[in-house]
Formats: C-alpha cells, sequence, structure tokens
C-alpha cells in the first residue's frame, strides 16, 4: 500500500505548479547554513541536492516527500505486525494511513512534516525494538534519530517531552539507572548543537518567529477547532483506529509494555493544546495510534460478525474524501480551468512558472562556475 502512495504522488503530484514554500526551500538551499528563521536546515539541503541532482523541477521536489511517505505508511503497517497483528491488522494501519487526507498531502510538495512523520515513526520502531530486546542501549539509536530530527523541525522536543514522561511513568523508568538514556540525549544535543549555536548567533530568531505566530497566526484557532480538525483531517471513519490505539497502548493488558508510546502522543496532544498549536502539528504522533488500534481492533472482530465488522470498517475509512477543502488540498486535477478556485487551494500553485525559470537558469550558472577550472565567480554567493 506505501508503495501505490509513492506511485499515486509521482502521478498526480505534477498536476499544479510550485508550492510557494518550495520556492523558498530553493532560496534557502542556494544559501547552506544551520539554520534559518523559521526552520532548521534539513528541508533546504533536501531541496538543493534534489535540485543539484535533477535539476529545478516539480518532479525532483517532491519526489522525496512522496517517497517519504511511501515509507511511513509501510512502516506503519509493519508496526502494527510488530505489536502482534495479522494480515488484517497490518492492512488496517496502512489503510488509516493512506486514508488520512492530512498525511496525503504531506506527500503532495516538498514541506516539513513529511519527513517529520517519518522521524517518528522510526523512533517508534526503535522504542519497540527496545522493549522486545529489553536492551537499553538502544537510547543511543534514538538520540541519534531525535538529533536529526530536530534538524528537521523543532517540534520534535515534544517527542522527546513525552519519551521523558513516558520513561517516569511506566516500567521503563529502569532505564535511567543506566547510562543509556542519557548518553542518548546527549548525542542528541550534539548534532542538534550546530543549529542552537546558529540561533545564537542570530539572536534567537527563531524564538522571536514563534513568539510572532503564537500571537497572531496561533491564536486563530481555539482549541476545540484544533480537536475537531483531528477528526477531519485524519478521517473521521480512521479515528475510530487510533482511538482504539490509545486504548491499546494506556489500557490494554496487551499494550502494557509499550505504554511509553501512549503517554507520548498524551504529552504531545497536551503541549500542543497549551500552546495553542498549529492543527497539523499533532500529525507525526498519529501512525503509531494507527498501528496500535489495528491490533487491538483486529482482536477484538474475530466472530462472524466481527468480519462483516471489518469489511464496513475497512469500506468506510477508505471511501472518498467528500469536503471540498479536502479535495482541494489534493493534486489530483490538472491546474488549467482551476482558476475560480486557485486562490483556495492551499499555497496557491499557479503562475510561478516564470519566476522558476530564472531561478533554474541561476542555479544552472551556479553549477558551471562550481566546475573545477571555472574560477571563483561563484564565491561571492556562499
Amino acid at each position: 500500500m506505501g508503495i501505490g502512495l509513492f506511485i499515486f504522488h509521482l502521478l498526480v503530484n505534477r498536476q499544479y505548479g510550485f508550492h510557494g514554500d518550495e520556492l523558498y526551500f530553493i532560496a534557502c538551499g542556494e544559501r547552506p547554513a544551520w539554520g534559518y528563521v523559521d526552520h532548521p536546515p534539513f528541508v533546504p539541503l533536501a531541496a538543493r541536492f534534489a535540485t543539484e541532482l535533477m535539476g529545478v523541477n516539480v518532479f525532483a521536489l517532491r519526489l522525496f516527500p512522496a517517497l517519504a511517505l511511501g515509507v511511513s505508511c509501510i512502516l506503519t503497517g509493519w508496526l502494527a505486525r510488530r505489536l502482534g497483528a495479522g494480515l488484517f491488522g497490518e492492512f488496517l494501519a496502512a489503510l488509516s494511513f493512506v486514508c488520512a487526507p492530512m498525511m496525503v498531502r504531506f506527500g503532495a510538495f516538498l514541506n516539513i512534516p513529511c519527513f517529520e512523520v517519518l522521524f517518528w515513526l522510526i523512533a517508534v520502531h526503535l522504542l519497540v525494538t527496545l522493549e522486545k530486546r529489553d536492551e537499553p542501549r538502544w537510547w543511543l539509536a534514538i538520540g541519534v534519530l531525535a538529533g536529526v530530527s530536530l534538524l528537521n523541525k523543532h517540534t520534535t522536543l515534544f517527542l522527546g517531552t513525552g519519551m521523558a514522561v513516558g520513561l517516569a511513568l511506566t516500567h521503563r523508568r529502569k532505564d535511567l539507572a543506566t547510562a543509556w538514556p542519557w548518553l542518548g540525549a546527549v548525542i542528541s544535543f550534539l548534532i542538534f548543537l550546530p543549529n542552537l549555536l546558529w540561533q545564537y548567533q542570530h539572536d534567537w530568531a527563531t524564538l522571536d518567529f514563534v513568539r510572532s505566530i503564537n500571537a497572531n497566526a496561533m491564536q486563530r484557532t481555539s482549541r476545540f477547532e484544533f480537536l475537531l480538525a483531528q477528526f477531519v483531517f485524519l478521517n473521521v471513519f480512521g479515528a475510530i483506529v487510533w482511538i482504539a490505539g490509545l486504548v491499546y497502548f494506556l489500557t490494554s493488558e496487551a499494550g502494557r509494555s509499550y505504554r511509553l508510546t501512549g503517554w507520548i502522543f498524551i504529552t504531545v496532544l497536551s503541549v500542543m493544546l497549551a500552546f495553542k498549536a498549529k492543527i497539523y502539528y499533532l500529525a507525526p504522533a498519529y501512525p503509531m495510534l494507527m498501528a496500535g488500534g489495528a491490533v487491538l481492533l483486529e482482536r477484538r472482530l474475530t466472530r462472524l460478525r466481527g468480519y462483516y465488522a471489518r469489511a464496513g470498517l475497512s469500506a468506510a475509512i477508505g471511501r472518498r474524501p467528500v469536503g471540498s477543502d479536502v479535495r482541494l488540498s489534493l493534486p489530483t486535477s490538472p491546474a488549467r480551468g482551476t482558476s475560480g478556485v486557485s486562490r483556495r487551494v492551499p499555497g496557491s500553485r499557479h503562475g510561478r512558472t516564470e519566476a522558476v525559470r530564472h531561478l533554474d537558469e541561476r542555479i544552472r550558472q551556479r553549477v558551471k562556475c562550481e566546475r573545477p577550472g571555472a574560477g571563483n565567480g561563484a564565491s561571492g554567493r556562499h
């Protein structure tokens, strides 16, 4: 199913022109740094790599987001299997991911959340491995992953906070008596340190930016709207699965070993409600619930009536989204003939072809100047 999601994005992602954020990431990638005012360096470097490799075009920029979402879908199904699901549970977890409009949108253009979903899923897989093997040294791998994720998006700090709370409230608190989780935290800090130094050198520009959006954009969304949107943009029927995931991780006997994962979600949700975060900030925390919920539902729906319920639930989750705003967030319709609704297309991906053409010419000139023997004509750009 993950491969199908990847192919879907490859087929439809060129229907619209460049998203404004994509042009911004290209521009940032032309000036490599350990930080920028509103984001860490990971995605600008990904944009730079993509344009160097394949030129400035929507296929190049959207290949990696599509790949990240496809792999994330596979990891969601695999996580369900590792938690004890059978074939249907694995299918249900992957279906819940594929049919969540917010997840599908993340793969439609180059953006930060598409990689955040992937990094959080890998982190949960490492936690599951730690639990299954009962080897605290896996905190080192988690620390490396968290450090890289911080270079993608600072909200990884919420994930770290959730892990800390889960450690304190579950049987894994025994790991705190060893050096491994502390060493993992040190490794994460060292990987993230270059961005921190950039922040210090630039008067903590990102903090000023966050304060600004907190005082303006984020205050427009109430906490009730935040919670309501979680159901709308993650598929109303899919909520049955991720709510079951909360039950699995926090109350079921089968999920007792993985209580830490449930506390991660509760902690992240609480922090985001406290700070009135943007609606999509919670998205990376859902795939693990989809996996846990699929395990629980598969076990509960076993008798004859249960099989009918399985089919009905799958059909309900897999239905085509009917909200016009959701449809417009997916690049399934050609750009021609959409001028009347272009203002409502998130990011407005129309009318930027000429700007991109000039940008492509600049990058080609830069590559030519950087070739051996081409002199130092580009030295003033770096």
